[in-house]
This record gives structure tokens, sequence and C-alpha cells, in this order.
């Protein structure tokens, strides 16, 4: 039947093929649950309880047009009071320092630190040895909090066992049909995965675009480790084998800037694809506490980031030879429906739970991003098939990526704040 397979591996594919299916429809099956149960448990911590002065870390390297955006919205926040500011330069080669002291270097809350460049690692770092703050905000430099987002996050803190806190990462530029595929890409992860994982506290990553941590609990691991590419994902499960709790908060949003082209996108993604392999073999590696990472998180990575996602395009490769075989007349018509049967199967319930994902998002359910889920389906996917390859590739070859530097646009639109009443009180550091 498969001309194109050698005859002793006929028979194997189709069933690679098949379990693959059914693996992946039974994860989906497993997150919705999970999604579900977390919604029903969650509650609203105390919202009047904060602590007594929260930093924000504002790591920067060449954001000269995203930046004061940035810091602005930090202003319009609704504990704003409580907030130490603390914009970290890494050796940037344009104006990021100047631009934030020329606009805001009448704040007080403000300062402004410049460093000789060496990773995101490095410069977070160097905010938390200039803080004494309890607990530690990390946004990125491109990122537009909505007002309430910092409240949302350190609410939770009341709760002694939390060591980090993950908010809700929404793209900001929806201009095109990559920036539309990205913006459902994260909707239906943050809310499912990241719900679901929360049950077993084996979140993946608390996002560097926005989180929130405990000092003493960053101190314990010893700050953000320089291992790898993934900062964000190595501390988030280095808390978590700590036994420190990690949850999500949908209602903190942040908007970011997604990258808008092809090329920025497959940069940037490879990035994240290589840096959490490298997280996942480094803690796979490690005898230490933490069952949700060891018996969750890790096998997660493995088996479905990788795993699955190379074995994905089996599938597609034989729905395709069987639309060509059934036009041509072959015989083997049962076989083919099977095929077919189970690649339907499984993209209803692939579409299924991005429509749960979008119904658990709050208030702001953007469904005018569903029907994207079957165009994704041919040509978004494919995409993340290719960066799995490429960094699987570069992990076998021992290659060393470096961390690059997506260009920014500004695109991403400021939410309406408040009057900015802050009085001139010395210039920042």
């Amino acid at each position: 039947m498969f001309g194109f397979i050698p005859t002793p591996l006929e028979a194997v594919v189709p069933t690679v093929a098949i379990v693959t299916a059914i693996l992946g429809v039974l994860r989906i099956f497993l997150i919705i649950i999970g999604a579900l149960v977390q919604k029903r448990k969650a509650s609203a911590p105390a919202s009047e309880w904060r602590p007594g002065k929260i930093a924000v870390l504002v790591p920067a390297y060449n954001e000269e047009e995203v930046i004061c955006k940035a810091v602005s919205t930090l202003l319009s926040s609704t504990c704003r009071n409580e907030l130490e500011i603390i914009v970290i330069d890494d050796g940037s080669r344009d104006r990021t320092a100047e631009v934030v002291k020329q606009d805001f270097g009448d704040c007080e809350q403000i300062k402004v630190y410049r460093k000789e460049n060496g990773g995101k690692a490095s410069a977070l770092n160097y905010g938390i040895d200039r803080t004494d703050a309890e607990i530690i905000v990390a946004i990125d430099g491109d990122t537009v909090l909505l007002p309430d987002a910092i409240e949302h996050l350190v609410t939770h803190f009341r709760d002694s066992t939390v060591g980090a806190v993950a908010g809700n990462v929404l793209v900001g530029n929806q201009k095109n049909l990559m920036t539309r595929f990205q913006a459902l890409e994260y909707i239906t992860s943050q809310n499912l995965d990241r719900r679901a994982f929360e049950l077993c506290n084996a979140i993946g990553v608390v996002p560097g675009a926005i989180g929130a941590w405990r000092r003493c609990a960053l101190v314990e691991v010893g700050g953000y480790s320089r291992d790898t590419l993934a900062e964000d994902a190595d501390l988030t499960l280095s808390i978590e084998r700590r036994n420190w709790r990690v949850v999500t908060e949908p209602r903190a949003r942040a908007l970011t800037e997604a990258p808008e082209t092809l090329r920025a996108f497959m940069k940037q993604r490879f990035r994240w694809s290589f840096g959490t392999l490298q997280v996942a073999y480094k803690h796979a590696t490690l005898r230490s506490r933490g069952r949700g990472v060891t018996l969750v998180a890790i096998p997660n990575i493995f088996l479905f980031q990788f795993g699955f996602t190379l074995l994905a395009p089996m599938m597609d490769l034989l729905l395709v030879y069987a639309g060509v075989a059934a036009l041509m007349g072959s015989s083997q018509h049962e076989t083919l429906l099977m095929l077919v049967s189970y690649w339907i199967f499984f993209q209803t319930i692939d579409a299924a739970a991005a429509a749960i994902g979008i119904a658990l998002n709050g208030e702001r359910r953007p469904w005018r991003l569903l029907p994207l889920i079957l165009l994704q389906r041919f040509s978004y996917r494919q995409l993340l098939y290719v960066v799995a390859l490429r960094a699987l590739s570069a992990a076998i070859k021992g290659r060393l990526v470096g961390w690059g530097k997506l260009i920014r646009t500004g695109s991403v639109a400021a939410p309406s704040p408040p009057p900015l009443n802050f009085q001139p009180q010395g210039s920042g550091s």
C-alpha cells in the first residue's frame, strides 16, 4: 500500500502514526480535565494583602523603542505606591538607559543601572542584588502590563508555601496571520497546560514577560542560572524541586510584542526550544526533591514537546498519501478510512481543547481566533516541527547557541492609564 515506505516498515509506520494520535488525544483529555479541576479549585486570594515593597525588574538590551512604554504602565499600576522599579541596561548599544532617565529621571521610584553585557540572567541577578524587596516581579523590556496585573500576582504570596506566580501573557500586536497564530497558541497553552500542571506543582515556566517570585525562594536556589538559554524555565523547575509551590494567575495580564515575520519567529522559537531541551536534560539528571518536576514536567517536555512533535509529521504524510491513494483508486479502502478517521478525531479534539482554552480566558475571550485552528494545523504546526528538529540536531551536535536579539517595533498599544501624579523627588541611580 505505502509505496514510499520500505516493505519491512510498511506495517510499523501506520501503527506508529495511530499510536501517536491516540497519545495526543489522551494527553488533551487529561489536560482539559486538569484545567477544569484547577479552575474549580482555584480561589481568589484576599486582594487587600500586599507586601511592604515590591521590586519590579526590567532587564533591557537595545529596547530604546519600547522601554518607556513598559515603565509608564508600571507607574499606572493599582499598587504603584509599593513599587520599586529597577531598569537594568545590559550593555545596550542604543539609548535604552538614556531615554528612561530622560523621561522618568524625576521619579524617585525608578532606578536605572547600566552594566556590561552578560545576558538576561545576569541582568536579573544584578537587579536582585540591588533590592531588599520581599516580592520580586520580573518583566521584559517590551512588556505592557495591565494596571491590576501586579496586584493579582502578589496577593498569592499571602500563602507562605507559594514561591512563584506565573502571569498571563497575551499577544498585543495581532497585526497579521503570524501574530494571530501565536495569540491562539498562548491562550490555549496558558489556560489549559499551565492550569493542569499547577495541580501537580509541575508548571514548566513562569514566563519572563510577567512573573513574580518570593525573594527567599530565589536566594535558596541561587537566583537565575546561566546554564541554559531558558533561564525562566530553569528557575521555575529549580524552585519546584525545593517544594515551593508555583501557581498561575490568569487575571495578571501582560501584553507582549510577538515576532511579526517568519524569520523573527523561527529565531525566537529555536532559542526557546533549544533552551527548553537544555533545561529538561539538566533537571532530568538531578537527584533532588520535586515529584511534579520528575514525574510530569520532564516527561512532558521529552515525550510531547519533542517526541510527539517529531512523530506528528508522520501522521500528516500518511494522511496526504491516503488522499492521493484514494484518488488513484487504491483497494485499501479500510486502511485509508481508518487513518483518516483517526486524524479527523484528533483534530476535532484539538479544536475543542482550543475552544475550552479560550472560554477559560476570563472576560477576554477572543473567539475570532478559533477558526484559525484548522489553518494553523496546515501551516503553523509545520514550523514548530522544523524548530524541534533544528533544536534536537543542534543539541546532538553540541552546538552553542547565543541569545540573539529580536527587533522591536513598539507596536503594542498601552492600556489607557490613570493620570500620573508623581512629584519630582530627585533622580534615579
